[in-house]
């Protein structure tokens, strides 16, 4: 829709510039395309709308680069994040990636998925963080890691990866229990 007014399309303003509804509305009437790299949305995401729009003002700052979604097991993390995603993808250059991590141990396999998801073969483990920094650091992207906290390190390869990447911004869930009970089962 053209807003007659600024004679800009609604679908093309950064999130910012639109009302709650209208952000809101962009990102339930408008599902992820088909291109592969975001998993399908099974159904319409329903009471959080005030979250997709908290979060993309999170991102409308230029000081934004990391926010985490936090919560217990089943309560939307991955569905949220992926209406983030869709309301931001217009704003990154090169665009978004989703890393599943469900399944991986630590960093170094972390790492891995990664150049999976960025279509590089693997390096040796002690040079992958220096591989997918040499990759991402002239990128405007948007990264969605999900099933953060079983992955052991990954702050501190995440800390890295966003110094020296400056046009990388990541959307990551995390689910402290299942974190909580990684720590007391070891």
């Amino acid at each position: 829709m053209v807003n007659e007014a600024t004679n800009e399309r609604d679908d093309e303003l950064p999130i910012e510039k639109l009302s709650t509804y209208d952000a809101v509305d962009r990102v339930v009437h408008h599902p992820p395309r088909a291109d592969g790299r975001l998993p399908g949305i099974p159904t319409p995401l329903i009471g959080r709308d005030d979250d997709i729009v908290a979060i993309g003002k999170l991102f409308a700052m230029p000081t934004t680069r990391l926010v985490s979604l936090v919560g217990t097991g089943g309560i939307g993390k991955t569905r949220l994040a992926l209406a983030v995603t869709e309301m931001l993808r217009g704003d990154c250059r090169d665009g978004v990636r989703w890393v599943g991590l469900d399944g991986v141990p630590d960093s170094e396999r972390a790492l891995a998925a990664l150049l999976g998801v960025l279509g590089i073969p693997e390096a040796a483990d002690d040079e992958s963080l220096a591989q997918v920094c040499a990759v991402l650091a002239t990128m405007e992207l948007l990264l969605v890691l999900d099933n953060c906290e079983q992955v052991s390190g990954l702050a501190a390869t995440l800390a890295e990866l966003l110094v020296r990447c400056p046009g990388v911004r990541i959307v990551a869930g995390i689910d402290p229990l299942q974190r909580l009970s990684r720590i007391f089962d070891a």
